[in-house]
């Protein structure tokens, strides 16, 4: 287990700090946001919060880098075991801890997630956006002191005019095509979430059934011994 040294005293890390430790990370989701941003610090230092209001954590209070810094180390361990037993097929594998289904559904949310653009693309997004509205708006005006000139023109000059007219129509239909195209995986992923849910859900469900079946096939073989011995007797 891991040991932190604080004021003269040793916190430990246990199978229930680390649950609770999970759980917080599942419903504030710190592991979503890019690391070393002021967002992912945010989560993280609620995290370390909700943590500090437990009694296990009563006298010796965790701050975002102890808590993130555990997090990191139990998920890479528990994705070194979930390669490890891809590797070796054939073997019984054990029904996960209430930790491990934690952190599968961590990982469920990892593969999933879509992140949001960090603060300098939208602000570059927008800067764009600007430039944007601002050629428009200079392409508008030099059109009106084209329609007040002389429509003395070549056939080619009024050509190219019909291809500037249809620039603004092509820059929406674009974004608009980009908009849906976005939304369309967005819902791709959803429906992968939830497609990856229901099969850990059903995996859940038939293990519980095979450890029933299990039990009940133990106590009729019990009850056959039992029922043998005291017929001898």
């Amino acid at each position: 287990m891991a040991a932190l040294q604080i004021d003269g005293g040793t916190f430990r890390w246990t199978e229930k700090k680390d649950l609770l430790l999970m759980r917080e990370a599942r419903m504030l989701k710190p592991f979503c946001h890019k690391s070393g941003t002021p967002e992912s610090g945010q989560k993280w230092s609620a995290v370390a919060e909700n943590l500090n209001t437990h009694s296990d954590f009563a006298e010796m209070p965790r701050d975002q880098r102890s808590v993130r810094e555990r997090f990191n180390k139990r998920f890479k361990d528990f994705k070194a075991k979930l390669a490890k037993e891809e590797k070796a097929s054939g073997i019984n594998v054990p029904p996960p801890t209430e930790v491990e289904t934690l952190m599968e559904e961590i990982k469920e949310l990892m593969d999933s997630h879509v992140p949001a653009p960090s603060k300098k693309a939208d602000s570059e997004r927008k800067k764009g956006l600007k430039l944007r509205e601002k050629s428009m708006k200079t392409w508008g005006e030099g059109k009106s002191n084209d329609d007040e000139e002389s429509s003395e023109s070549s056939e080619p000059h009024r050509k190219r005019n019909r291809r500037k007219a249809s620039d603004p129509l092509e820059y929406l239909s674009t974004r608009r095509q980009e908009e849906m195209d976005l939304k369309r995986q967005q819902m791709e992923l959803e429906a992968k979430r939830i497609e990856i849910e229901q099969q850990r859900q059903a995996q859940l469900q038939e293990q519980m059934v095979l450890q029933n079946q299990q039990m009940q096939q133990q106590m009729s073989m019990m009850l056959v011994f039992l029922q043998q011995n005291m017929n001898k007797h």
